[in-house]
């Protein structure tokens, strides 16, 4: 168990030093125009400690591969040729700058040239067909970003001689930065250091885990973000149904699949288990793009006759890496250039669908590629509006880059028909209930345009009744007068909790083919359960009060922010959660006070707001006021609730220690039955837990006692921390110090992990002490709970107080 510990520990540094690398050849860049010469080697890094005063040396080697053109005599481009052509950052998803590079042919051949531009740049000019001996001739580049980060790549120019002679190559190194909008959130079994933990899995089996990717809600409204490329490597590889935009509150998911290698011809040669390291890299037009996930996973040895630890590698290149289309007007077609697929594995590679953005289309015609193999992709510009338009093709596959990008350009030249906007949101709706936007049909022509067909996609889009439009547009068959505008009303009624998309597609006589706008929205469900669901109060005297309650429970996986409370005149809110925000699987209750000032029988709602998409939920009220005298029910029994004689408390204790509270529950006005105790963290705390003892008080005449306790520590599996003679905090601070300081060269990504490294494994007595690696201290800082106090009759308002607890380092 020790040694498994031990290289569990040596394989998490080795993750710390895989993202250093990683990151370095980041920004290096492995971005060719088109496939040539394979680079490969191994960085070995060799790591000295002394466990038990013994040195023991480990080397931490990372592999490294890179694809690139050959270069060859012959062809000078200038600048570009020995430092790379930077044009600067750029916002995402816009045509940035240009440059001009020089060509020259240094042969005594004239050449015939083939340029080709890598992903995000595009040859917007070019006059290098044919090149005489000694000749030149000029490159211009365009800068068209559609991811955020540091965008490197080659342009790639060949030439081929008149005389028969053997093909002259030339390069251009080019880079620029994407300067991305809005965010995109992930969430999934990551730990706070963005590893994702796949624990043991015996050779030859499968462990898979899925992430959803975000763009959230807090974005600014018709802000979308866009995944543009996911990679992995072995034994690492993922599938992903990303690649279309996402607007606020929609998501796309990555599913990561661990399948490890480590076959060995008898038990005898089991040493230690293996550790598997690895990243995936998720790159999108955010602003926090591109993101780093580390892979971590520990592989079971399989016993067989003949070992092989040879993997199957499932990969594929792009003949082009970014196409360009000339001007093409709205409502038309260009003419189609094609992208071809090679399979350079030796595992078949599935290709499971395309993704273009608006105003292009694709036609696949890959499916399974075997080991050699090729297929092609026809991609189309059809503009629907004038000016340039830049978007992306996304290739899905089961290859290592399960989310391939190849950049597109083109410009629209205007027509005389226009469709706005391009894109219509619907948020998020609940399921079953229904939302509606409109589209806007402008003729700018001179004469009058015929309706061909309106017609949505996507069987929860429909178009809405012609009432519900203003100046509504006519249906197939009629017209639209030069000069003037008509609407088109769209229905979104979604029947699942997902991410929804359709099209709306509208044919005139003005263009050739249909303009279109994109639709989306989210189905959702009801968040916030309210029980019960109306509130009574019967008969009540003029100048009293009566409380009475209802429970929120958060039946969903995410956090309902925003809360809120509102009663009508004659109800109030007595007493909330005290909190704004509620938890998943969580509950609080609200108290509500019916205060009568004069005779009658008054009818009002409490509402409920928060981000709930069901928000806002009202429930019914309703009570008698009765004059002095003719009071029917006696004044409710009620209850107290205090901490440490209080209505808050704050205690301070080192991480490690617990906290303590003392409860006091006490009834009033004759109340008596059970009162339930809950606690609960305003917001997540990881490695504490609030315990009541007794959880539960039965009020009979007197007060009764209990008592909460907050620890702040935890223990993890033992697979992963069993006690060892040398853990990884050790080995990080025996680590030399040269090393530390190289790796730590690399902006705070490693930074962070490093000091989560450092932090999650206890300080040993010294390089070779014996400690448990199973305990976790919750982080230094402030924390609040809250208790409630409610009783099971669901009649008495229940009664919160607050815990603070302020935990300093050990």
């Amino acid at each position: 168990m020790a040694s498994t510990a031990l290289s569990l520990r040596y394989g998490l540094l080795r993750l710390a030093v895989r993202r250093f690398v990683r990151e370095l050849v980041h920004v290096l860049g492995f971005n060719s125009a088109r496939p040539g010469c394979l680079s490969s080697g191994t960085l070995t890094i060799p790591i000295t400690t002394a466990p038990s005063g013994v040195p023991m040396t480990a080397n931490y080697s990372i592999a490294l591969a890179g694809q690139f053109p050959a270069e060859s005599a012959g062809i000078q481009i200038i600048p570009g040729e020995h430092a790379s052509v930077n044009f600067g950052s750029a916002a995402t998803g816009a045509p940035a700058g240009t440059r001009v590079l020089h060509v020259n042919n240094l042969t005594s051949s004239a050449l015939s040239l083939t340029v080709s531009a890598p992903r995000q740049f595009a040859v917007t000019g070019d006059s290098c067909g044919g090149l005489a001996p000694n000749a030149g001739c000029d490159l211009t580049v365009q800068y068209t970003p559609v991811s955020g980060g540091d965008a490197t790549g080659t342009v790639f120019v060949q030439g081929t001689p008149s005389d028969g002679s053997a093909t002259r190559n030339g390069l251009a190194y080019l880079e620029g930065y994407g300067a991305g909008n809005a965010s995109l959130a992930v969430t999934g079994n990551l730990s706070i250091a963005g590893v994702l933990t796949f624990g043991s899995v015996t050779s030859g089996l499968s462990a898979s885990q899925t992430l959803t990717f975000t763009n959230p809600l807090t974005s600014a409204a018709g802000t979308a973000v866009t995944v543009r490329r996911v990679q992995s490597e072995l034994p690492f590889l993922s599938t992903t149904d990303c690649g279309a935009p996402l607007l606020p509150g929609q998501s796309c998911s990555v599913s990561v699949r661990y399948t490890p290698l480590y076959q060995v011809a008898s038990s005898a040669d089991i040493t230690v288990p293996q550790i598997d390291t690895g990243t995936l890299t998720i790159e999108s037009d955010a602003a926090n793009a591109p993101l780093f996930l580390d892979l971590l996973g520990q592989a079971k040895a399989a016993v067989v006759s003949v070992p092989s630890n040879t993997a199957p590698l499932a990969a594929f290149t792009t003949s082009q890496g970014s196409l360009t289309f000339g001007s093409s007007a709205a409502g038309t077609a260009s003419v189609p250039q094609s992208v071809r697929l090679t399979s350079t594995g030796t595992a078949t590679v599935h290709v499971t669908g395309v993704v273009t953005s608006s105003g292009f289309q694709a036609s696949n015609g890959c499916g399974a590629l075997i080991a050699g193999a090729s297929c092609s992709i026809a991609v189309t510009y059809q503009p629907q509006t004038s000016g340039p338009t830049v978007g992306s093709l996304e290739i899905q596959s089961d290859a290592s880059t399960s989310l391939e990008l190849v950049s597109l350009l083109g410009m629209g030249s205007p027509a005389s028909v226009t469709l706005a906007p391009l894109a219509l949101d619907f948020g998020r709706v609940l399921v079953g209930r229904s939302a509606s936007q409109m589209a806007t049909l402008t003729n700018t022509g001179s004469t009058s345009l015929a309706i061909g067909s309106l017609i949505t996609t996507g069987g929860n889009f429909a178009l809405a009744t012609a009432t519900t439009a203003t100046n509504a547009c006519p249906s197939s068959g009629g017209t639209v007068g030069a000069g003037t505008s008509c609407t088109i009303a769209v229905m979104f009624t979604p029947s699942t909790a997902a991410t929804l998309r359709g099209t709306l597609s509208v044919a005139t006589s003005a263009t050739p083919l249909p303009l279109a706008v994109d639709l989306s929205g989210v189905g959702t469900r009801p968040q916030l359960s309210i029980t019960p669901d109306s509130l009574a109060f019967a008969s009540v005297l003029v100048g009293t009060t009566a409380t009475q309650s209802v429970t929120l429970r958060n039946t969903s996986a995410l956090t309902v922010d925003g809360l809120s409370f509102r009663a009508t005149p004659g109800f109030s809110v007595s007493s909330t959660c005290g909190i704004t925000s509620l938890n998943a699987a969580s509950s609080c209750a609200v108290s509500v006070t019916f205060a009568p000032t004069a005779t009658g029988v008054y009818a009002g709602t409490l509402t409920v707001a928060s981000t709930d998409p069901a928000s806002p939920i009202t429930i019914p009220l309703t009570g008698t006021g009765t004059q002095t005298g003719t009071i029917i029910n006696p004044p409710a029994g009620d209850i107290g609730l205090t901490v440490n004689g209080g209505s808050t408390a704050s205690v301070t204790v080192q991480a490690g220690l617990p906290a303590t509270y003392a409860l006091n529950v006490t009834p009033s006005n004759g109340f008596t039955g059970d009162v339930a105790l809950t606690c609960m963290a305003e917001k997540p705390a990881d490695y504490t837990a609030c315990s009541l003892l007794p959880a539960s008080v039965t009020l009979g005449g007197g007060a009764q006692a209990s008592s909460a306790t907050i620890s702040t520590l935890s223990a993890v599996s033992a697979a992963i921390g069993a006690p060892s003679p040398l853990g990884l905090r050790d080995v990080l601070l025996c680590t030399p110090p040269a090393l530390l300081l190289l790796l730590g060269l690399r902006q705070r990504r490693f930074a962070a992990l490093l000091t989560f490294l450092l932090a999650v494994a206890p300080v040993s007595g010294g390089c070779g002490s014996s400690v448990d690696r199973r305990i976790r201290y919750a982080a230094t800082g402030t924390y609040t709970f809250h208790v409630t106090a409610t009783p099971v009759d669901g009649v008495t308002a229940p009664k919160s107080v607050t815990l603070t607890l302020v935990i300093t380092p050990r």
